[in-house]
């Protein structure tokens, strides 16, 4: 019953969400078209529920055909590759270092909540090289749907270690309730506002 509860409400307010937010898309396809060429989302396979792959969908941040130097640039900044982001990264083009700062590249995941390949509050999709790597407990993050936000993503964001966000995510599935997600909601919508962890 929960679940139901649950898929009513992402339905709901991702919906909601797309229709109140429109104006804001467009005024944000115009800053990357002009900023850079190339596409205004970048889209991006990712695993979701059960192991299954879908393209999730986020607003350009970065340089066209920056995801191939993913690794080296991590790697040149010392930093962990699982852990995606970087603000050093020199592939971010201008609008993206905004978009990124105040978690607005993630808005178009509505879509993916829409149509049902991903939660509000969940794990968030990873990359199918990153399940390749997962320790055979980290393989629990795939029993449910992704999420746009999550317990660590509240819980310091940027600044959480790659096994803080495996043990805390492991804790969201083992704890889950629908209230649980309510206040993850409201806790995600004052870690944008704070701007806290985020880059």
């Amino acid at each position: 019953m929960q679940r139901l509860l649950i898929r009513f409400f992402d339905f709901l307010f991702s919906l909601f969400g797309i229709v109140i937010l429109l104006p804001v898309f467009i005024i944000i396809a115009f800053a990357i078209v002009v900023n850079s060429s190339g596409g205004i989302f970048y889209k991006q396979k990712r695993v979701g529920q059960n192991n299954q792959e879908f393209v999730v969908y986020k607003f350009r941040t970065m340089y066209e055909g920056s995801h191939e130097l993913r690794e080296k640039v991590m790697a040149d900044t010392d930093k962990d590759p699982r852990l995606a982001k970087n603000p050093q990264d020199p592939r971010v083009t201008k609008p993206g270092l905004f978009l990124r700062r105040w978690s607005i590249d993630e808005i178009p995941q509505l879509i993916n909540v829409l149509k049902g390949e991903m939660s509000l509050v969940g794990p968030r999709p990873p990359l199918a090289e990153e399940v390749n790597k997962y320790e055979k407990s980290e393989n629990r993050r795939l029993l449910v749907k992704p999420g746009l936000t999550g317990l660590w993503q509240v819980s310091g964001r940027k600044e959480v270690t790659w096994t803080d966000r495996m043990a805390q995510d492991i804790s969201y599935i083992e704890n889950w309730t629908f209230a649980f997600d309510l206040m993850l909601v409201l806790r995600t919508i004052k870690s944008i506002v704070t701007g806290k962890g985020a880059f």
